[in-house]
């Protein structure tokens, strides 16, 4: 992808970064190849509204990309504009016990 003239730091007009749109994707295994090769992507920008990669993550249901993401050092502490965290979009969903379980067991460190 990379080799190919893909930028791995581009935005859409919303803000949301190429990490943010494989995390909402539940694309762990791109987060991961990030990480793995030292690709030098920012895991905490913030889009327009403030959420993160983390934030679609944890809002999407993926468990894989919520773990991928907290291993490449994404901060479980940051609020979007609206207050939410990314535990809080997973523990609205009521369906995301590996997610929240994830995400709690970060923010305890």
């Amino acid at each position: 992808m990379l080799g190919k003239g893909y930028d791995a730091k581009a935005i859409d007009n919303t803000g949301r970064t190429t990490l943010s749109l494989a995390a909402d994707a539940n694309t762990a295994a791109a987060i991961e190849f990030f990480a793995a090769t030292g690709v030098d992507v920012d895991v905490d920008a913030a889009d327009d509204s403030g959420k993160t990669a983390l934030h679609y993550a944890a809002a999407s249901n993926t468990a894989a990309a919520v773990s991928a993401l907290i291993t490449a050092g994404a901060d479980v502490s940051i609020a979007a504009q609206d207050g939410a965290t990314a535990l809080d979009l997973a523990t609205e969903r009521g369906d995301q016990a590996d997610t929240v379980a994830a995400l709690t067991t970060a923010a305890a460190k």
